[in-house]
């Protein structure tokens, strides 16, 4: 630029729209430039409102993104350049129309390939616009111009992959120079119709077929059916959304070639059936069913008609019919058999058999009956509370002997009966943990593995994804006289409970728990579950007395009971529940103990350093779909170590720990996976008599 004041040689200033929908982009150019710096004064004026920007550039700059309001309004842009006393000015008018928004996007049709999106564009004089369409971050429309369907509302198809989730993004700009907000959203497209099939059934009681076709794939309540046979007066209609044809032959000993074809969104298949001969057969029935029960197992019988000859299965399954849970368990599957035996049952318990027939060109007929399993005999090798007399007590709980001392002053001597116990679940492994002054014993659930038929062990509880939960509940029952208050030389009054159909006494004060599976996922219906469990107690090699078993173990089997004493030192005897509720099923279980010396014990209080023997208790369960309660039935009864000591809290016999699982746990320690969370609470409960109160100690851990 000179001296001159050369007007007639402009600034050029544009303006356009960048994808901000609120920001005006104004341009200029400075021709000719001059010499040397150049100051530039920008201001901006609104309809007719004095000047409402005011900037000064001295560093070459060429633009500026002026932000507008949401109202639509004329902005007057005022350029006036600077050059050694020289100006340049120049004005541009801009009509601000207001916002482009897209308000709300739809879509509101899905095919293999395409959808139907419905815009919702809102802002000043907005009839006609264009898109820019990204699908799966790629530009796949570009200018794509949209007409109004209806006040604010527009329709675009677009083109997608078929049968996938893609990504889809939206933007919309005019010929004014505005851009929308960028809209985002994912769109799933149909597969395409694939696996056409036909199946045909016979009626039952009447004379004509149903035919249903089948297949995979395609836009829902869009597929069209055309049948097409012979040897029938029937003519066949292209029908919609009907994927099922009824037959009336004209002639029944004739073979019936049958095609279909079915088209859908464009796509079209066909299907025929090459000389497939569809013939009446009797219908199935089940004409009678024989059961022949013993203690532990179920064989049935049963004859049957009809059906397609040569192509008739049966299945056999096995329910509680006492249970809300109807998990049918599956025992016999297979093709033209008429018997099956059951076995794995509990005794004198009833069961729900349901024998299934199915037949091509049938539908499945069931016929349910119900049949019990025998009782023992009186066989127990226990205290039977009937009558039988035995010297260990048929419940399960262990016989109480209570080590009988001198009162200190040459009298009688006094029984101290005791419960001095707790339960508290490690940080990885839930246990009742009982520290009786001299005596430390634990409970640990040790491990619950999967094995295949040859006894191979191929999961685990350290596994993943091999169970859902794992639940382990502890309770402790003390009775509470509502009249007057429990004296020591008062009788303990049992609790009568029944789990899996077996009636068992809980003794009070004992210390009861359950454990509870869910989802183990088997390999095989043929493979077993093993559950570990784990009692470490103290021995003493010191003054052993010879009317004891010398460290090791005496294991009875009888009907319902796992027997078993170990001990040296101390009496520990318990009895293991042989049966379990598998999918609420009750149903056999086998028990066996192993023990381990260990290590002397750091954490016995006692002032001698203790051997430490650890006895597994291993319990082997059949398969089972969704759930197993199962229960090792214990209580251990611990003899002091000095036994010519008198009575006291520390030396004299105590109920040290007692396990029991039925549906009278009402608190629980739970594992879940990894991840404790340990909550003491005491709840009272009512028991089943006005006489006697329980009260549960229960740990949670969730």
């Amino acid at each position: 630029m000179n001296n001159n004041n050369n007007h007639h040689c402009p600034i050029y200033i544009t303006a356009k729209r960048l994808v901000n929908y609120n920001t005006i982009n104004v341009s200029w150019v400075i021709d000719p430039p001059g010499h040397g710096p150049i100051t530039v004064l920008f201001n901006v004026s609104q309809s007719n409102l004095s000047n409402v920007t005011r900037d000064t550039f001295t560093d070459n700059r060429s633009w500026v993104n002026f932000p507008v309001g949401l109202d639509p309004a004329n902005y007057t842009f005022h350029i006036t350049a600077v050059n050694e006393g020289t100006t340049r000015s120049n004005s541009l008018l801009v009509r601000w129309l207001g916002p482009l928004i897209i308000s709300h996007s739809e879509i509101t049709k899905t095919t293999t390939n395409k959808i139907q999106v419905t815009l919702e564009v809102v802002g000043s004089d907005v009839h006609y616009f264009k898109l820019n369409i990204t699908v799966n971050n790629m530009m796949t429309t570009t200018n794509f111009p949209v007409i109004m369907e209806g006040p604010d509302f527009f329709v675009v198809q677009i083109e997608m992959p078929e049968s996938a989730t893609t990504p889809v993004s939206i933007v919309a700009f005019d010929d004014d120079g505005r851009v929308s907000n960028t809209v985002y959203f994912d769109a799933t497209t149909y597969p395409v119709i694939s696996n056409l099939s036909l199946q045909v059934l016979q009626v039952y009681d009447a004379g004509y077929f149903i035919v249903t076709a089948h297949h995979d794939g395609g836009v829902p309540g869009d597929t069209y059916y055309t049948f097409g046979f012979r040897y029938s007066s029937q003519t066949p209609e292209k029908q919609k959304h009907n994927s099922t044809l009824y037959i009336l032959p004209d002639d029944l000993t004739v073979s019936y070639p049958i095609n279909i074809t079915i088209d859908n969104d464009l796509k079209v298949l066909f299907i025929s059936t090459v000389e497939t001969e569809i013939t009446f057969y009797n219908f199935p029935t089940i004409n009678s069913t024989n059961s022949t029960s013993d203690y532990e197992s179920i064989y049935l019988t049963w004859i049957s008609d009809g059906g397609m000859p040569g192509n008739i299965t049966y299945q056999v399954s096995v329910s509680n019919p006492k249970s809300t849970i109807q998990v049918p368990l599956i025992w016999c599957l297979g093709s033209n058999i008429s018997s099956c035996l059951i076995t794995g049952l509990t005794s004198n318990t009833e069961y729900s058999i349901e024998v299934q027939m199915s037949s091509v060109q049938f539908l499945p007929i069931n016929q349910t009956i119900f049949v019990s399993t025998l009782q023992y005999p009186n066989n127990y090798t226990c205290i039977d509370r009937q009558g039988i007399n035995n010297s260990v007590e048929c419940n399960g709980f262990g016989e109480f002997l209570p080590f009988c001392g001198g009162n200190g002053d040459g009298g009688e001597e006094v029984a101290d009966y005791r419960v001095n116990s707790h339960v508290e679940p490690s940080p990885n492994k839930p246990k009742a943990v009982v520290n009786n002054a001299d005596i430390f014993y634990q409970f640990v659930v040790s491990q619950i593995r999967e094995l295949d038929i040859d006894q191979n062990i191929i999961n685990n509880s350290n596994s993943n994804s091999i169970y859902r939960t794992i639940k382990i509940t502890f309770l402790q029952y003390v009775q509470q006289d509502e009249e007057e208050e429990t004296t020591p030389t008062s009788t303990p009054k049992d609790i009568p409970v029944t789990f899996a159909g077996q009636l068992f006494y809980v003794t009070v004060g004992s210390i009861k728990y359950t454990i509870d599976i869910e989802g183990w996922n088997f390999g095989s219906q043929l493979n077993t579950l093993e559950l570990v469990t784990n009692i470490t107690q103290p021995y003493n090699d010191k003054d052993q007395d010879t009317t004891i078993v010398n460290n090791n173990i005496v294991s009875t089997n009888s009907t319902d009971f796992t027997s078993f004493v170990i001990g040296t030192d101390q009496l520990v005897l318990g009895k293991l529940i042989n049966r379990a509720l598998l999918d609420d099923i009750p149903r056999k279980v086998s028990n066996r103990i192993v023990s381990v010396p260990l290590s002397p014990s750091s954490s016995s209080s006692s002032s001698e350093s203790q051997q430490q023997m650890l006895y597994s208790i291993i319990t082997t369960i059949p398969y089972f779909n969704l759930n197993a309660v199962f229960d090792p039935e214990l209580q251990l009864l611990v003899k002091p170590n000095d036994r010519s000591s008198s009575s006291s809290s520390s030396n004299s016999w105590k109920i040290v720990v007692g396990v029991v699982v039925g549906f009278v746990v009402v608190a629980a320690v739970s594992v879940a996976t990894i991840f404790y969370r340990i909550k003491m609470n005491t709840q009272r409960r009512d028991s089943i008599s006005r006489q006697e109160r329980f009260r549960a100690f229960s740990i949670n851990n969730n």
